[in-house]
């Protein structure tokens, strides 16, 4: 097999395979944010929410939790993403003065 070939492989593996996107805040805010509406719109358990949250957004429940436990390890980090989610979460769910 040519060099090429393997390697054209590997990247159609890794592309249709859906490695799972590192975790960062801004994924974080919006998995948490996603299951919150999951939950309402469609009545969801916090878990089948999260499940549903974190696959939609090319992640795993198991990534998500672990930047969750690396979070609760920094309380001022943890407090900063928190802050950001409720004011997102704020803006996303209270009706507009224009509406």
């Amino acid at each position: 097999m040519s060099r090429r070939l393997f390697f054209t492989l590997i990247l159609a593996a890794l592309t249709l395979g859906g490695c799972a996107r590192v975790v960062d805040d801004d994924l974080f805010v919006k998995v948490s944010i996603d299951q919150l509406r999951i939950m309402f719109d469609e009545g969801l358990t916090p878990d089948e929410a999260l499940e549903r949250a974190a696959e939609s957004n090319d992640t795993t429940v198991e990534d998500f939790r672990a930047y969750q436990a690396e979070l609760e390890g920094d309380p001022d980090h943890l407090r900063a993403v928190q802050d950001r989610i409720n004011r997102e979460t704020e803006e996303l769910f209270t009706p507009s003065l224009t509406d």
